[in-house]
């Protein structure tokens, strides 16, 4: 794949070559920036890419700090493409090291909380049933019965 390629396709890169690691992330960019300069070329699409990129991950707080970032730099503050991705990958490294980096929203938490519930009353619900039916039925029990007929049908 070409370099100005594989720039344009950051989006998909982000998510399933390294997971969302944004450190990472950051490192290859420079590795294809430099590629590009080394061969005497530049992008102009850059900051539209590294947005789109950032803006798939999966950690909603990141995500919504990034559309701040877009929000800002639409409404004409000045953020390089370095700038961006040194804030992108401080705020990455903060949730990071503080574990909240791919942890649950509160909304998410509320489903996991409520999902073991849920679960157990199944379970409860259904378990009487399978009971009364486990409990008629011996294992083995209708092949000892075929067996029965057969030797008394031939014997």
């Amino acid at each position: 794949m070409h370099i100005r390629a594989k720039l344009s396709a950051l989006d998909s890169y982000i998510l399933t070559i390294i997971g969302c690691g944004i450190t990472k992330f950051k490192a290859y960019i420079k590795d294809l920036i430099d590629s590009l300069m080394a061969r005497g070329k530049t992008t102009q699409d850059l900051q539209a890419n590294l947005f789109k990129a950032y803006e798939v991950v999966t950690n909603h707080e990141f995500v919504a700090y990034i559309h701040k970032k877009e929000d800002q730099y639409e409404e004409g503050e000045d953020i390089d493409t370095d700038l961006l991705m040194l804030q992108a990958n401080s705020k990455f490294r903060t949730m990071f090291e503080a574990k909240t980096w791919n942890a649950p929203s509160p909304k998410e938490e509320m489903i996991l909380a409520l999902e073991p519930k849920s679960k157990s009353c199944r379970r409860k619900r259904r378990s009487p049933s399978r009971m009364t039916r486990k409990a008629g039925k011996k294992k083995g029990s209708r092949k000892a019965k075929t067996r029965r007929k057969r030797t008394l049908q031939s014997g």
